[in-house]
């Protein structure tokens, strides 16, 4: 494994949705990073009554076992907003009285937990609201203009400086949302002060966010991703896939598609600039039924059994690996399903129709023929 590198993984939105081997579970497949959200509503779930102790067990725990721990704190999801603050902002989202609540909360999170996390997120996704309001993920008042998300970000990353002076603190965007660049233009004009840029990015979604298969319908995707972490390093600042995925098994969604996602965007991570991915998520979200994709995204099921995409991050992580680079740009083919195949010294060792696409060998040092052969 990349040293230099952190490869991990998203734990949980709420504490109910952990389990208690999860942290030996992930730290066995050879993961060193882990990202959660310090859901408000589980903290301060009565005004001014502050419980962390699940918190306190799980940020200890993985101290313990040496991961690196990105927490998500402030985020507008209705799943991590206390009853009393959603009741209080019903008709409308009044900041002059919920950026002084929320920084109270975040003053009484970093102050417990500062010198334990390695990296504060301020929000979530905050570059796409309208988004998580028409997929109910967040109430309608918290649907934010670029200057509402400039006073929420300044009210977080303030109380996160005041506890915790060098703590490094990310945001996070969704840059399936063309809107995620000049936002980030502006937070530079206006000198927000974070260090990392994080980087959400889904395969899964086509531009409307239709669920269209991108193994088969966008081959290009793997390299949109590629070109957005090239786009956000020319800020000078470290760059983290915060969030990606694949979901599986639903419908169209198959399992080995979300190993071969797996599988190609640890390859982009290790010949780009990011410094570290976290893969959206552990385990699918039992707890929210049935809707779809979003809650099959974990590389284990909800029953916690393994998926591919589970071994495909692990093996990925743990050998050492040859990567070949193969593009097959601009060939029209005449089958959707994959049916180029690719050859390293006249041996066959995959098939392809992406755009993009890599190929992992563990071969010695020396020189090799790779060759394409296929129906166009």
């Amino acid at each position: 494994m990349n040293k230099n590198i952190i490869f991990g993984i998203t734990l949980c939105e709420v504490a109910d949705e952990v389990k208690e081997n999860d942290i030996d579970r992930i730290v066995s497949a050879g993961l060193n990073g882990i990202r959660f959200h310090i859901s408000w509503r589980d903290v301060e779930k009565e005004r001014g009554k502050f419980d962390f102790s699940f918190y306190d067990d799980l940020v200890d725990k993985a101290k313990e076992k040496g991961l690196f721990i990105i927490a998500g704190i402030g985020s507008g999801y209705s799943s991590m907003l206390p009853d009393w603050i959603l009741e209080e902002n019903k008709e409308s989202l009044n900041l002059f009285t919920y950026i002084p609540k929320l920084s109270r909360f975040i003053n009484e999170s970093v102050e417990r937990f500062k010198g334990k996390i390695d990296i504060w997120q301020a929000e979530n996704e905050i570059n796409h609201t309208s988004f998580h309001v028409l997929n109910g993920w967040r109430q309608k008042p918290w649907t934010l203009n670029p200057v509402g998300e400039l006073s929420i970000l300044l009210g977080i990353i303030s109380s996160i400086k005041a506890n915790d002076p060098q703590g490094k603190i990310m945001i996070n965007l969704e840059c399936d949302n063309p809107n995620w660049l000049p936002l980030l233009k502006f937070f530079t004009k206006k000198k927000l002060p974070f260090d990392i840029i994080g980087i959400d990015f889904y395969p899964c979604y086509s531009p409307t966010f239709s669920p269209s298969d991108p193994i088969f319908s966008d081959y290009s995707r793997i390299l949109k991703l590629r070109e957005i972490i090239d786009c956000a390093s020319k800020f000078e600042k470290d760059v983290i896939i915060a969030e990606t995925g694949y979901p599986a098994q639903k419908e169209n969604y198959t399992y080995e598609n979300q190993a071969s996602y797996i599988h190609q965007t640890v390859q982009v991570v290790l010949t780009t600039k990011a410094k570290g991915l976290f893969i959206w998520e552990l385990a699918d979200q039992f707890s929210k039924g049935p809707e779809f994709p979003e809650y099959y995204f974990g590389l284990l099921d909800n029953e916690r059994k393994e998926k591919l995409a589970w071994n495909a991050y692990k093996n990925e992580i743990k050998e050492e690996t040859q990567t070949i680079f193969v593009s097959v740009r601009g060939l029209i083919l005449r089958e959707p399903k994959p049916g180029i195949r690719i050859y390293i010294d006249d041996r066959l060792v995959g098939y392809t129709n992406i755009d993009g696409f890599f190929i992992s060998q563990s071969l010695p040092e020396g020189e090799y023929s790779v060759k394409i052969k296929g129906f166009f």
